[in-house]
């Protein structure tokens, strides 16, 4: 089922498409919240408190790879090191390269 509050949108990096879910009540100039599920999770989980937060925030949720409607990993483990370099990759794609590791600049 669709959430009227989410935009689904896709991005790929390093070969495998990853989904992620974006909540924003307006166009207007916000924080970037970034919402990470737990291990056999998705993005369901935290559908009701992104839309809560769409109002103060841009709020995303990804399916990690591996786990909902995100592919896996094609040629490297699912481990914590491995979903932590999965993360700093798609923050620096989310926001074209904004919010790198080394930027000085943050998102929640």
């Amino acid at each position: 089922m669709d959430n009227p509050y989410a935009e689904r949108r896709s991005v790929v990096l390093d070969g495998y498409r990853v989904r992620y879910w974006f909540y924003d009540a307006d166009k207007q100039r916000k924080p970037l919240l970034v919402m990470l599920h737990g291990f056999r999770g998705d993005h369901h989980g935290l559908q009701l408190i992104a839309t809560a937060l769409r109002d103060k925030y841009h709020v995303v949720v990804p399916d990690l790879p591996g786990f909902g409607r995100s592919e896996p990993f094609p040629e490297r483990e699912h481990s914590v090191d491995e979903y932590v370099r999965f993360t700093r990759d798609f923050i620096t794609a989310l926001t074209d390269g904004a919010v790198t590791p080394d930027s000085g600049t943050g998102v929640v």
